[in-house]
């Protein structure tokens, strides 16, 4: 008989997440069900391998009709583990209190960790999670430093997906240069990116091309448009999309770039908790496809970024720029992404499930 788990995510994001965590069970031959806010953007390429329940999630409400119901699913189905794809957050607290004195075990993979330390929420969460996921080793590493390992903490890498990947060749003449991830200022310093590309010479506007992989949004976006649009920037060295950008476009653009560039500086608002207890999606997106991070000098501290990563301060980036067209400064990290276990299915596989089953 198949061992059987409940993979929910209530909000509308991390969903890239769920896709690694899918493979990894049916690798090990679980039966697989999925519970997903309706309104999220998921992809199914399972051809019936995971049982998908797409329900309406009011994440504000205490929406108990939707918690009772997951109950019901899970005892209905006799589920004995319940894996939280986010696990915080009211909603969350509701149903580890619901589900409190059951013999239901529920793991959480937490994008926050710092919550670990401050938040009273998460503090009840944890009267019923005892087994908690983050996405990259130096998080658990700050984290049981900082906790004196008082959580159970492991890690995972979300960077495997049930997609065929097309060509992962960039046929363009030019240097892709990608920015994953909405455009929005207070996160990621896009100013400060589009004035460097203001002072790139002749040669290097015809040899590089940016783009930032997102939505633009009036509000969050504005400071960066209005600068783009002031000084005239040709879509050709700069491409922002101003409508949503799909799954299918997403990953067609990430597997033609060259670079992917985070931008997480020290004027980001989470620049500490970047570099302590959560992670940028751009991180294990790069890792995913295999491709060299451009990374800010502070994150060169860490294993994965010493391997895969150029690093650059603000005096020097234009410096970096132009060595990018002249050398080849990606032997090392192409060779390292082939040769990193860390990195491979199986390795990431046997991590896991043996957290979940221990």
């Amino acid at each position: 008989m198949k061992k059987e788990v409940l993979l929910a995510e209530f909000n509308k994001s991390h969903t890239e997440v769920l896709h690694t965590q899918i493979l990894f069970f049916l690798q090990k031959n679980y039966k697989v069900n999925l519970w997903i806010n309706h309104e999220a953007e998921f992809e199914d390429n399972y051809e019936g391998k995971v049982k998908i329940i797409r329900e309406d999630t009011k994440i504000s409400s205490l929406n108990i009709g939707l918690l009772y119901k997951i109950v019901r699913f899970v005892q209905r189905n006799k589920i004995k583990k319940v894996i939280l794809n986010t696990a915080h957050g009211i909603l969350v607290r509701n149903l580890c209190l619901l589900l409190m004195n059951s013999k239901v075990e529920v793991i959480g993979v937490i994008h926050q960790a710092h919550k670990l330390l401050k938040s009273s929420t998460q503090r009840i969460i944890s009267r019923k999670i005892k087994k908690y996921f983050v996405l990259n080793d130096y998080v658990k590493e700050f984290m049981d430093t900082k906790t004196n390992k008082a959580y159970n903490i492991n890690v995972f890498y979300p960077i495997f997906f049930n997609t065929k990947n097309s060509s992962n060749k960039n046929n363009n003449s030019k240097i892709i240069i990608t920015v994953p991830g909405n455009v929005i200022q207070t996160r990621k310093d896009y100013v400060f990116l589009v004035k460097s590309i203001l002072k790139l010479n002749d040669e290097l506007k015809q040899k590089l091309q940016f783009i930032f992989l997102g939505t633009t949004s009036k509000n969050e976006s504005a400071e960066v448009l209005e600068l783009v649009s002031k000084n005239k920037i040709d879509e050709n060295l700069l491409r922002i999309y101003k409508k949503h950008v799909s799954d299918e476009e997403f990953n067609h653009v990430l597997q033609q770039s060259d670079y992917i560039l985070p931008l997480i500086h020290p004027s980001s608002n989470s620049y500490n908790e970047y570099l302590s207890t959560e992670i940028s999606g751009a991180f294990n997106t790069a890792f995913a496809f295999k491709k060299p991070l451009l990374m800010f000098e502070s994150f060169n501290k860490f294993e994965d970024f010493k391997k895969f990563a150029l690093f650059y301060n603000e005096k020097n980036f234009v410096q970096l720029l132009e060595r990018l067209i002249k050398e080849d400064l990606t032997k090392e990290i192409k060779k390292n992404y082939e040769n990193y276990k860390k990195f491979n299915l199986d390795f990431q596989t046997e991590n896991y499930i043996n957290f979940i089953e221990s």
